[in-house]
């Protein structure tokens, strides 16, 4: 479960906050895409070079023994290339970076939110804002490379178990182990949020 079920916090947003948070989605998302419009960096290439070469997803796991392989991240420009061609727009390789860059304004709102005192949620919009407009999650979430992913998935882990203020239960424990996976196969750097 994720941790604003319980309290079924998108019920309890006004129609104007809706549409706040709909409009620093829509910000975020307009600012990766202008970002990511362009050329590939060179290992952002060397990346889609070993893409390229694949005949099946699993390969991401068991053909490519380099250190600029990073599996999930090689399987989106994998299915990239297999669907947009090798000589597709930049955005088109960017697509996972783009939507796990896009996907932590709300997780950061709503994990903010549910942890702010009642009546103050100046907080969580703040957190909002700063996600939507940061410059470094605006970079790294247009290039086609694994640190959008692991940010998202090291806080979407946070999320899940945040200081022990949420119940533990299987499928929040199945969730967390599924969220640290993804993590490492984005991105090893993933590792110092996990250690955090």
């Amino acid at each position: 479960d994720p941790p604003w079920k319980g309290d079924d916090l998108v019920a309890r947003l006004s129609i104007r906050e809706r549409l706040l948070l709909a409009g620093l989605v829509a910000i975020a998302a307009g600012l990766r895409l202008v970002a990511a419009q362009g050329d590939l960096w060179l290992d952002e290439i060397w990346s889609l070079s070993f893409a390229r070469t694949l005949s099946a997803p699993w390969e991401t796991l068991t053909a490519i023994h380099h250190d600029n392989n990073h599996p999930l991240n090689t399987l989106a420009l994998f299915v990239a290339v297999k669907t947009a061609g090798a000589h597709a727009p930049a955005t088109a390789y960017s697509f996972l970076p783009l939507l796990t860059g896009v996907a932590p304004i709300p997780l950061l709102f709503w994990t903010e939110r549910d942890r702010a005192e009642a009546g103050s949620h100046a907080s969580a919009w703040l957190a909002a804002l700063l996600g939507a407009t940061s410059f470094l999650a605006v970079v790294y979430s247009s290039e086609a490379r694994g640190y959008a992913p692991a940010a998202f998935f090291a806080l979407a882990a946070f999320a899940l178990v945040r200081n022990g203020t949420v119940e533990s239960t299987p499928s929040r424990r199945i969730a967390f182990a599924a969220c640290c996976v993804l993590g490492l196969l984005s991105h090893l750097t993933f590792l110092f949020p996990y250690a955090g």
